[in-house]
Order: structure tokens, then C-alpha cells, then sequence
């Protein structure tokens, strides 16, 4: 009679090291949309321009496993954290806007329009990642 070994191993380090990085990607990805968004005119929830520098000054970030960089807004991001944000001094006074007026709530509006999308993006990109 013979004898047949069969050996089973796990690949669920494997699963969750592809799924971090499809969610990392996916969080990136949304991230550069709402920076997108951000750029629409004014009118349509975008950022308003006088000379351009607090629009082009809008970024993205995204925590990851090892750790924020000195970029971030606090020094570090949790993991699979998304910030979308602008080093500007007066951004605050224009997304909020001054007392008894209104802002223009670029940042607001582009989170509210990407998060919709970001769920479809996220599911992609560990579709993607893990095969499916």
C-alpha cells in the first residue's frame, strides 16, 4: 500500500498583506479624486481662484502601516486613514467662511461627492489584488 502525504498551509498573512495594499491603493486613489474635485470651479463645489496658490496647495494623505511621514498634518496618520487638506493659512477662512457668511467648502464638498465612489474604488482594488 502506499502512502500519500498531503501538506496544508495557510494563506491568510498572504490575504491580509494583498487586502492592506489594495485598501492603501484604493484610499490613494480616492484621494487624488477628491483633490480632483477640489479644482472644479467655484460654482460647482469647487475651490475658489484668486491666484491659484490654495487650490494647487490642496493634498491628499493616506496612514499606512508604517506610519505618517513629517507631511502629515499631525505628523502621523493611522492606518488606513485618508486626509485631504491644504497647508494654506487663510484655507480655513475660506472653507468655513468668516462669521455670518458662508464658505465655499471645497474640502466638505469633495469628501461628500468621493465618498460614494471610494467604496466602488476600494472594492476594485482588492478585487484586483486578491483576483476576483
Amino acid at each position: 500500500m502506499s502512502t500519500i502525504k498531503v501538506q496544508v498551509q495557510s494563506n491568510k498573512r498572504e490575504v491580509q498583506r494583498l487586502t492592506a495594499e489594495a485598501i492603501q491603493r484604493g484610499l490613494e486613489a480616492a484621494g487624488m479624486e477628491a483633490v480632483t474635485l477640489t479644482h472644479r470651479p467655484k460654482e460647482q463645489g469647487g475651490t475658489p481662484v484668486d491666484t491659484g496658490r490654495l487650490r494647487n496647495s490642496i493634498a491628499w494623505a493616506v496612514g499606512s502601516a508604517s506610519g505618517g511621514g513629517d507631511d502629515s498634518p499631525n505628523g502621523t496618520l493611522e492606518d488606513g486613514v485618508l486626509v485631504i487638506g491644504t497647508n494654506v493659512e487663510y484655507a480655513e477662512i475660506i472653507e468655513e467662511g468668516r462669521q455670518g457668511g458662508s464658505g465655499a467648502h471645497m474640502l466638505r464638498n469633495a469628501i461628500n461627492d468621493v465618498a460614494p465612489k471610494a467604496e466602488k474604488i476600494l472594492k476594485a482594488s482588492i478585487e484586483a489584488a486578491l483576483g476576483g
